[in-house]
């Protein structure tokens, strides 16, 4: 061999070691499961993305990038995660392992349902896409009334003590809100309750109050 053969050989063998290592035919990288943490979010509440990764048939260690796209771009890269085949001399061809994300992306500026995918490349050659649904929406708070006379007929006769429930829901709600509830028996409105409504959940708050003036004065509640 002579000596441009033998550089021509040299370049061709380093180049070899330069490309990173893909797939084979054979082996598998997938996202098992995905979605986000919660099934709604409020206005600028921040996010969660759970994503189980499994894999089969690994023959070495391979490096997966975890992307979240939207349907045309990339929004971010979530992760660089080394899929472990051999630990310690262990190797494990098959497995998964749980992943929770934050992305630092603002995805919850405008109310609406957006679709965004959890995307899997090898050495910049996509394996794997999962769709994933956002939800953001508008605090809610609503109220519902009951109400039960003293010997359950439901015929409110004079002077009777009737129970008057108040039920107080939300949901989506970011920041804590201060709520006041009136009633009107109609002789004008009387505070009845303050009501603190905490964010991150969905709740329900029962209120009762009791009245024995005149039927005909009674009026629903308002708040």
């Amino acid at each position: 061999m002579n000596k441009s053969k033998t550089i021509l050989v040299t370049i061709a063998l380093i180049a070899l070691l330069l490309v990173p290592t893909v797939l084979a035919a054979s082996e598998r990288v997938y996202t098992d499961s995905a979605s986000f943490g919660s099934s709604g979010y409020a206005v600028d509440e921040a996010v969660t993305i759970n994503a189980k990764i499994k894999w089969a048939d690994l023959t070495d260690n391979r490096t997966i990038s975890v992307q979240m796209w939207n349907a045309t771009d990339a929004v971010e890269t979530l992760e660089s995660y080394t899929v472990p085949y051999n630990v310690s001399s262990v190797l494990t061809p098959d497995g998964s392992v749980t992943k929770t994300y934050t992305p630092s992306t603002a995805l919850t500026e405008d109310v609406g349902t957006y679709t965004y995918y959890i995307k899997l490349f090898s050495s910049s050659l996509q394996v794997d896409s999962d769709p994933i649904t956002l939800v953001v929406a508008d605090s809610q708070l609503t109220m519902s009334i009951t109400w039960q006379d003293q010997n359950n007929d439901r015929t409110v006769e004079p002077n009777e003590l009737v129970t008057f429930t108040g039920y107080i829901n939300w949901a989506f709600v970011e920041t804590t809100e201060a709520h006041s509830l009136y009633v009107n028996y109609g002789d004008g409105e009387q505070l009845l309750s303050s009501i603190s409504v905490q964010p991150d959940r969905a709740a329900r708050l029962s209120l009762i109050a009791t009245d024995s003036t005149q039927p005909e004065q009674r009026q629903r509640s308002s708040l």
